[in-house]
């Protein structure tokens, strides 16, 4: 896991208290949504500048507040996430 990016994408999301466990969940979960990014077309160094980094942020403030039975991106993280997808097929 990338500690630059964990740590950008914590103060994006104001997690400020340093945290193992918080850490862990969403290092976990910024995985899963560069995964995501990168399937939809996303380069795979997604995550390098202030768009893609708040689009993960975004992201995984979704996951980490899903309901039991349904996980839902938000429509801001589906928006920021096809400018960053289509930003990279343009490159």
């Amino acid at each position: 896991m990338n500690t630059e990016l964990l740590e950008k994408v914590k103060t994006a999301m104001g997690h400020t208290i340093p945290s193992a466990v918080l850490d862990n969940k969403i290092s976990t979960h910024i995985e899963a949504v560069r995964g995501y990014l990168i399937s939809g077309g996303a380069k795979e160094t997604v995550g390098e500048n202030d768009l893609e980094i708040n689009c993960i942020a975004i992201g995984v403030s979704d996951l980490m507040n899903q309901t039991a039975g349904g996980v839902k991106f938000s429509p801001a993280f589906n928006m920021i996430a096809k400018q960053v997808c289509s930003k990279s097929k343009r490159k």
